[in-house]
């Protein structure tokens, strides 16, 4: 009798355990079926595709309308392939209309797996918000660069860019082209207006670039409040201010 009641109960075991192995195992394939794959793609010049966030970073702190990096991914090994001058085209949908809103890349075709969008944010703007709100891994419509102006080398001696808060991504995409090019002996002045010293975005990789390139590349900030001992321009970007650089 005792041999039998072993047998019983072990017997009872072995039928709860291949039954519990077998609902793990359905169980993950389901979650398998269910789950949408990650496809990670190449942007398209024709078609919106979905492309990950990798990476959400604050430029600025502490201002009114603060800046954030918005890096996202790219298959491995690809860059995003960009002709200089042209921005990418991002696509959501709200209330089930489309929001689309353009944006000029500051990574380079150097950069390789991923490309970042530097944004500022505002309290009312729906791609902005939308951006904000992104967690990792959240997926965005993109379709291909546009534009209309594509830089050539030496077409011009030198270049006077002018630029006001984040409407510096196109003026450094631009010179940081011109800049890695030895061949290229085209100067750059960046005249880059903010409202008060905070608001300046990246200015250590301007003064980087400035410092390591002085006879290609200089930089004029201009400030509308700015702090004590501030040596550079104060007020608003007049005709003065552009002769003077």
């Amino acid at each position: 009798p005792g041999l039998n009641f072993l047998s019983s109960v072990f017997g009872d075991m072995r039928v709860v355990a291949v039954t519990a192995i077998a609902a793990v195992v359905i169980g993950s394939l389901l979650f398998s079926f269910g789950k949408k794959k990650k496809r990670v793609v190449a942007m398209h010049e024709s078609e919106y595709r979905p492309f990950f966030l990798k990476e959400k970073i604050d430029i600025t702190t502490g201002v009114d309308f603060p800046v954030k990096l918005f890096r996202f991914e790219l298959p491995a090994g690809e860059s995003l392939n960009l002709p200089i001058g042209h921005h990418v085209r991002l696509r959501t949908m709200m209330e089930d209309k489309p929001v689309i809103r353009s944006y000029t890349p500051t990574s380079t075709n150097d950069d390789i797996g991923f490309f970042d969008l530097l944004v500022k944010i505002y309290p009312n703007g729906k791609m902005t918000q939308h951006l904000d709100n992104m967690n990792i891994g959240d997926a965005l419509d993109m379709i291909k660069p546009k534009g209309r102006m594509t830089y050539v080398k030496n077409q011009y001696a030198r270049i006077g860019m002018i630029a006001g808060g984040t409407g510096l991504t196109p003026m450094l995409q631009v010179a940081k082209e011109i800049i890695k090019h030895p061949d290229d002996k085209t100067v750059v002045d960046l005249v880059f207006a903010n409202r008060t010293f905070d608001d300046i975005i990246l200015k250590d990789e301007l003064d980087a670039l400035a410092r390591a390139h002085p006879n290609k590349f200089r930089v004029h900030y201009v400030l509308e409040k700015a702090p004590e001992n501030w040596n550079g321009h104060v007020g608003f970007v007049t005709q003065d201010v552009l002769k003077s650089v």
